[in-house]
């Protein structure tokens, strides 16, 4: 399976060379690294060009300024790999990344989309609160169209088929993802139908700092308002390309849960919950919530049994610093 690591920058020249670098440190290397530069003012295009314009798997592609979902659009069209892997350019991977996920997906062959874990460094360090565990989170249509369950992690967490991508991408609305369009990748593939893991490894170096252009930024009534129609219209532009009704959609929700492995109690409080706003007649909802406990007490004691290997210790390489890069490394910073 070939492997592509698609870059995308707006105005990150301290950064965006950490960011190359970690692609080409993977101790199971890219077939290419494409950087796609949202028309930088900062100098970031000329120090890509000169630090990498020679380099044999690095691409440069310069464009006006559209948003960060441009950039994805653009990679995908000139990418050529079977695995895509998104990194935003204030981050960093672990050497190990590449070669753990592309492990993942040679034994998973029905996966279509991972997200692994991360440290946070800079202003705040740490490794993140795990999400549940390294686990199948399965098939999330219904999930994803009823009660905007997000599963999936920030951008640089974020790999998929490439026959996954292609499905989710290109969404139409580009204007209304100029940032967080991570939410159209991770949203637009769960009602796409794509068989997701998360892997809980801290396999990505999550940069905080005060120029991020989505972290901590807090909005206001106006702005939660205006994110809220983006998210509306996405989910409805999806729904009508999978060609799936919301109004029945309620009668996909047990069959889905089934496809989650060790689902949570909250997750089983959540599903059953959708079931229960749902159009349907009682004695069916009583049968699907049955069938829901079921499969939920089946995966308690198969969790109990075998509980899932999460490593909370594990000791993530330091990505590469870049010559003229100011971050400083926290990789072995544990979460308290």
């Amino acid at each position: 399976m070939r492997s592509s690591c698609l870059i995308n920058c707006h105005n990150y020249v301290d950064y965006v060379g950490e960011a190359i670098d970690s692609a080409l440190a993977q101790s199971k290397p890219f077939d290419e690294v494409i950087v796609v530069d949202d028309g930088s003012s900062d100098g970031s295009v000329d120090r890509i060009r000169k630090d990498y314009g020679g380099h044999a798997k690095v691409r440069l592609i310069a464009k006006p300024q559209a948003g960060q979902l441009s950039c994805f659009h653009v990679g995908l069209a000139e990418s050529r790999g079977d695995l895509l892997f998104f990194l935003d350019a204030d981050d960093r991977y672990a050497p190990e990344m590449l070669q753990r996920v592309t492990d993942l997906y040679r034994r998973r062959p029905e996966i279509g989309f991972v997200s692994t874990g991360y440290r946070r460094f800079g202003a705040i360090e740490g490794w993140h609160p795990p999400a549940s565990g390294s686990r199948r989170r399965g098939i999330s249509v219904a999930s994803a169209a009823l009660h905007r369950c997000w599963i999936g992690n920030p951008t640089s967490c974020l790999s998929m088929r490439r026959t996954v991508a292609q499905k989710v991408l290109p969404y139409p609305d580009e204007s209304d993802w100029q940032t967080r369009a991570d939410d159209v990748l991770v949203l637009g593939s769960s009602i796409m139908g794509a068989d997701k893991y998360h892997l809980e490894l801290p396999l990505v170096e999550y940069r905080i700092h005060d120029r991020n252009h989505f972290a901590g930024k807090r909005l206001d009534a106006v702005g939660k308002m205006r994110y809220a129609l983006c998210v509306e219209r996405m989910v409805n532009w999806y729904l009508r390309a999978a060609r799936v009704n919301r109004d029945s959609i309620a009668y996909l929700l047990h069959r889905e849960f089934r496809t989650c492995e060790r689902p949570s109690s909250k997750e089983l409080r959540s599903y059953l919950r959708m079931l229960g706003r749902g159009r349907l007649p009682w004695s069916t909802r009583l049968d699907y919530s049955l069938n829901m406990v079921l499969h939920y007490a089946k995966e308690y004691r198969r969790r109990k049994a075998t509980p899932p290997a999460v490593e909370p210790d594990l000791a993530v390489t330091e990505a590469p610093r870049h010559a003229n890069a100011t971050g400083t490394s926290q990789s072995n910073v544990k979460a308290a």
